[in-house]
């Protein structure tokens, strides 16, 4: 529900930018102006109130349904759930978070959702893991564990708590036949160990030391620190797994993505997302390309449940191999076309189009605890379940655009043609599409309209200094004061009474601006180097020059100082 505030790596393009956003386009994120809108300051208050009204129904019993990042009401019946928030509304600063998983059996279960849309049938097909065993007693190879951690400056305050914790929680996972390596990045990487190294008691001391001692600042450059982790490598006698924990305040997603696709080799990759309102895009798609899983971490009290969640998964899969049979419909248009393995308690979700009613059972086989496993669904029973048209159109869109990152052709214009086509015939929000709100009556006629941004709330816990630099009014929505009235006007219009800004806060002491200064100005990233010493260096070697030619002309000019 909130946009956090990203870090924009790359040289500014020579063209006026495309968005309002506070940056420019960059090479390296070429719609960062799109992606940028500006931020209310502090000392106002929230804006953009928000409500949230949800019905479930998934058609069998549910565990754990619960918000971790709002208070909310239930009101259960059977097996439908009526879920709103307690307060009515809420100010957008945070992501909300709805949390439930199927109550699990002895074995993994299937369910079974269609839809028929303008002749064709859509398909949700979803496979729930079989309840926990005893992890004790499983048997796994040894791991190589590379920790990735993020502590730039986007990670200040609650956000590097919480991913110490979590990392500190991951380390006392690990077991003694497992190998390590813990890596962070800024600005730049900095791997601790320049390599696995055995898990015992030394080396571990060693790391949580290190890690009690991390702090956030500077900027977000991610690839460094994967291009460490995801060495290309295969390693037949050990599972690697590299977990990567960071809030994901990145623009430059489709180079990442390039990055794993063409890196991952043997490696698994979960994501770990940190903090109020992590980029989940990235977070997701850098997980399904890595052939992991993303956690998300809210708060400080979910750590201990989701990061031992987390350990569970990474010791060994509930499903391994899983394939999906459909008789009779070869050509079927099926999602993720790699099915992902099933972890405990999480179950895997498949999307598929067939151009006709599915007639015969459907085969849903994989590897189940070291045996082969199959089950066999009727699909025979009618249904008039919606919104599955809508889902297998978002994985089609996710399904071109992840091609097209593989390929390196996300701008072409075949690219977005294919994403328009999907999203038009199926009304979804996408890249190149949006939701358009006509009024049947004319309210203004012949007006010169104008267009502004609308700003959003800085995340929940999110450090407004860290977020945006020294200077903290760089990067906010533009305000000026009204002289006519005490109130606080907003580019986008709203008058804001004066009295509710704090003092001294960097919005009251700004001056009115010129007429054409509504937009943000762009955030000032701190400077790494500026070349101050070599420029000193370089003078003290002239002064140096000089002196000598002195001395030399002085003697010159002396009887006897000559030759």
């Amino acid at each position: 529900m909130v946009i956090r505030p990203r870090y924009i790596p790359g040289n500014n393009l020579p063209v006026t930018p495309e968005g309002s956003g506070w940056s420019y386009d960059t090479d390296e994120v070429p719609d960062a102006s799109r992606i940028t809108p500006p931020i209310l300051p502090p000392g106002y208050g929230k804006i953009n109130p928000v409500s949230i009204a949800v019905s479930l129904n998934p058609g069998f019993q549910v565990a754990g349904l619960s918000s971790p990042s709002h208070d909310v009401e239930i009101k259960t019946s059977k097996n439908h759930y009526d879920i709103k928030l307690k307060k009515g509304t809420v100010p957008a600063d945070s992501d909300f978070i709805l949390k439930w998983s199927p109550v699990a059996g002895a074995t993994p279960a299937t369910g079974l959702f269609s839809q028929k849309v303008a002749g064709e049938y859509y398909h949700l097909l979803m496979v729930i893991p079989r309840k926990n065993e005893n992890h004790a007693e499983r048997k796994v190879l040894p791991r190589e564990v590379v920790f990735i951690i993020d502590v730039s400056g986007s990670m200040q305050g609650e956000a590097i708590r919480q991913a110490k914790a979590a990392l500190l929680l991951a380390l006392d996972g690990l077991k003694p036949q497992d190998s390590f390596n813990i890596i962070t990045f800024n600005y730049n990487p900095y791997d601790v160990f320049k390599g696995a190294v055995p898990a015992n008691a030394e080396y571990l001391a060693e790391a949580r030391n290190f890690v009690s001692r991390l702090i956030a600042d500077g900027g977000t450059e991610m690839a460094g620190a994967l291009d460490i982790a995801l060495n290309g490598g295969t390693n037949l006698e050990r599972l690697r797994q590299v977990i990567f924990m960071t809030d994901g305040a990145v623009g430059n997603e489709d180079y990442l993505f390039r990055m794993i696709n063409e890196k991952l080799g043997d490696s698994r990759l979960f994501t770990v997302g940190i903090g109020s309102s992590p980029n989940s895009h990235f977070m997701r798609e850098a997980a399904e390309m890595g052939k992991g899983t993303f956690t998300y971490i809210g708060n400080l009290a979910e750590v201990d449940e989701k990061m031992t969640g987390l350990f569970i998964k990474l010791e060994s899969p509930v499903l391994k191999d899983l394939r999906v049979s459909i008789p009779d419909y070869p050509g079927v248009d099926m999602f993720p076309a790699k099915i992902p393995d099933v972890y405990a308690g999480e179950p895997v979700i498949i999307s598929f189009k067939t151009s006709g009613k599915l007639k015969n059972e459907i085969r849903v086989s994989g590897e189940l605890a070291g045996s082969d496993w199959a089950l066999v669904i009727d699909p025979v029973k009618k249904s008039k379940d919606s919104g599955i048209s809508a889902l297998w159109a978002r994985e089609k869109i996710r399904d071109i655009i992840n091609q097209a990152i593989k390929e390196g052709t996300t701008r072409a214009p075949e690219v977005k043609q294919a994403i328009v086509e999907v999203a038009l015939a199926h009304q979804m929000v996408s890249k190149y599409t949006s939701l358009v709100a006509l009024d049947k009556e004319i309210a203004r006629r012949g007006e010169a309209l104008q267009s502004t941004p609308i700003p959003t709330n800085l995340p929940k816990g999110m450090d407004v200094n860290m977020a945006l630099g020294k200077d903290a009014s760089r990067g906010f929505v533009v305000m000026f004061e009204d002289n006519e009235a005490s109130e606080v006007v907003l580019v986008t219009g709203a008058r804001i009474p004066r009295q509710k800004l704090v003092a001294n806060s960097p919005v009251a002491s700004m001056a009115p601006p010129p007429p054409q200064a509504i937009n943000p100005s762009p955030v000032s990233l701190p400077q790494t180097a500026n070349g101050l010493w070599l420029k000193v260096l370089f003078g003290m070697l002239l002064l140096f020059v000089g002196l000598i030619l002195l001395f030399l002309v002085k003697r010159t000019a002396l009887p006897g100082g000559h030759d």
